[in-house]
């Protein structure tokens, strides 16, 4: 049996809003484990915020911030975070729009006062998500600065009617955008990191570390950021409740993460 590499996001893939991993998820991890095959987290997640009900399952790599950062057998091998040149140019697009951005940083998310005022303005059914989010990932109010040096990923609120691709324009170079994976930042908000900063990079790092071939990897996700994965695996699988673009680009569509979608994927390719 040839070892397999498998690539988990966890958001809406491995974990609910709910914040739990559904049972069936959590036996197909261990059993994939038992059956020699090497399991990796790919999160847009910050480090800090991978609890232990994740890393539990036996995870043998961690690839966070959008890929910004990878940790494998609890080593730091990877990590990447933007210049002050670039965070200025971000601040003053940003604010001169009004738009709000938070920074995630090694251990906390530091948002500026208009993604306080932006949550405040959501109606239900966010305002618990918002609450649960705040509180797991170590949201704090405060002023953004391009001088800050642990910056890996920036997240905005709903851009209105500046559309990704014109953000996409006016940062070519700098910075990466995809659409952002949480929904209550809005319709049209983003995620973005280092130019050539992305999940599909890093799980290059980590197959080459691990000696498998992309022929041998799996990527299951189901967001925006999760594309990228797709096109440096052999074998791309979007969740039933994912993205109707990832969808189209998944080589295998399975389930919804409710519904058992993660076992099910597990079994379609004989990992457990």
């Amino acid at each position: 049996m040839d070892r397999k590499a498998v690539f988990l996001d966890v958001d809406g893939t491995l974990v609910g809003w709910d914040l739990q991993i559904p049972r069936s998820a959590e036996e197909a991890c261990k059993k994939a484990k038992e059956a020699g095959h090497r399991l990796c987290v790919a999160t847009g997640r910050a480090h800090y915020v991978i609890g232990e009900d994740i890393l539990s399952l036996g995870f043998d790599g961690v690839i966070s911030a959008g890929g910004a950062r990878i940790d494998l057998q609890g080593e730091t091998i990877f990590q990447n975070r933007f210049t002050p040149q670039v965070l200025a140019h971000i601040i003053g697009f940003f604010e001169s729009r009004g738009i709000g951005c938070t920074f995630e940083r090694s251990q906390c998310l530091l948002a500026s006062p208009k993604v306080f005022d932006y949550f405040q303005r959501k109606q239900s059914p966010f305002q618990d998500l918002i609450q649960t989010y705040i509180q797991l990932e170590q949201v704090i109010q405060g002023p953004l600065s391009a001088e800050l040096e642990d910056v890996g990923k920036v997240i905005f609120c709903d851009a209105g009617n500046l559309s990704l691709e014109a953000i996409r324009r006016e940062f070519s170079g700098e910075c990466d955008v995809v659409q952002c994976s949480m929904p209550f930042y809005g319709r049209n908000s983003g995620e973005m990191s280092p130019a050539g900063i992305n999940k599909g990079r890093a799980v290059e790092q980590v197959l080459s570390h691990w000696g498998i071939s992309k022929e041998n990897s799996i990527a299951i996700g189901d967001g925006d950021n999760d594309l990228s994965m797709f096109h440096c695996c052999g074998h791309g699988v979007a969740m039933g409740n994912g993205d109707p673009g990832l969808k189209k680009a998944a080589e295998w569509v399975t389930d919804t993460l409710e519904n058992d979608g993660v076992a099910k994927a597990f079994r379609h390719y004989g990992l457990v």
